[in-house]
């Protein structure tokens, strides 16, 4: 079977570093240096020898790691007076052909001298996941001048997640909307997009702007109002016998429908023992309660029986029950799902 639960009970080991493997990669990608300790940084000691700090990266879902407060020391070839040289540290994987282990190490793949604009070298950079027994992924670039380490480039790229505020100030933010002003002094004249007027004393006055208050109290009247849906001006119905025109369902009465119709239509499953009818064709029967129809019959896939198909059903006139058809000559239980609802 292609398909594994991973993160599941199973009663024995089943996880393998390959599974893992593939988890970190979707989450990290081809290669990455995660945000953990001294990020695993390079620092010139010598112009023979970098120092790689303590960290954690991941290539091709492999993690690699360096524990607090350790580090490893890298050799490099010494350079040529008057000529540069461009060096590619790489973390080298390998796989065991016998074995299966996988282990790690660092390597220096050395590049051509050159006068200027050195190149460079050439490594196999191949995909952990393709199965390979050796990869070398690129860690840095070693820039060699005459005979000093002139910098060092790193070739794989921290993992940053983005952070969000905690001070509780919206203004932290980052990519925040650029949200429109309201009033806040309390002051009706702060307001856009207000009421030309509005009647006079909270409506108490007799007119406002030549218009008296009856006027000012329809909302047909009022400037600046919102558009309403058709079901706006509906009657509500919260019953089951209302058919007049001119009303929409209480949500209560379409729930409570939705709960009665639930109640009346039955699925049960179960072994149907099915025998050769002849004909290439096998039937089983299913009793099901009186007053209920049966609506569908299907089949568990049954492994092996490729060719095993529920064919259809009949009902027994007087019975109660059903009987099922399979396109396939066979003597013995199979599992089947059926449905049926109350007429």
């Amino acid at each position: 079977m292609a398909l594994n639960l991973v993160t599941g009970y199973k009663g024995r080991d089943h996880i393998t570093a390959e599974q893992w493997a593939d988890f970190n990669r979707g989450i990290f990608g081809e290669a990455a240096i995660l945000p953990v300790g001294n990020k695993m940084a390079v620092a010139i000691q010598t112009a023979n020898q970098i120092t790689v700090k303590d960290g954690v990266a991941v290539f091709d879902g492999r993690e690699v790691y360096i524990g607090y407060g350790e580090s490893e020391n890298i050799t490099i070839q010494s350079g040529t007076q008057g000529m540069q040289r461009r060096d590619i540290v790489v973390v080298k994987y390998t796989r065991n052909e016998e074995t299966g282990v996988e282990e790690v190490a660092f390597e220096v793949v050395n590049g051509l001298p050159a006068s200027s604009n050195p190149e460079d070298p050439v490594y196999q950079n191949t995909d952990i996941r393709t199965g390979v027994f050796v990869s070398q992924k690129p860690f840095c670039r070693v820039r060699i001048n005459g005979t000093a380490i002139e910098g060092i480039d790193m070739l794989v790229a921290e993992k940053k997640f983005k952070t969000v505020a905690f001070t509780g100030n919206y203004n932290d933010l980052s990519n925040r909307p650029a949200l429109k002003a309201v009033a806040t002094s309390g002051s009706y004249n702060d307001l856009t997009n207000k009421p030309a007027s509005l009647p006079a004393e909270g409506g108490n006055a007799a007119t406002v702007g030549g218009k008296n208050t009856e006027t000012l109290q329809n909302y047909n009247n009022l400037t600046n109002k919102p558009k309403l849906g058709s079901a706006a001006s509906q009657g509500v119905a919260n019953n089951f016998t209302t058919n007049t025109a001119g009303y929409v369902a209480d949500a209560r009465t379409v729930k409570q429908l939705k709960d009665g119709l639930s109640a009346k239509i039955v699925s049960e499953s179960g072994n149907i023992s099915f025998k050769d009818g002849g004909n290439g064709e096998s039937y089983g029967y299913i009793t099901i309660p009186s007053g209920y129809e049966m609506l569908a019959v299907y089949m568990q896939e049954v492994s092996g029986n490729v060719k095993l198909r529920c064919k259809g059903f009949n009902k027994n006139a007087g019975t109660g029950g059903y009987t099922v058809w399979l396109d396939f000559a066979i003597n013995s239980n199979v599992f089947m799902h059926w449905i049926y609802a109350k007429i």
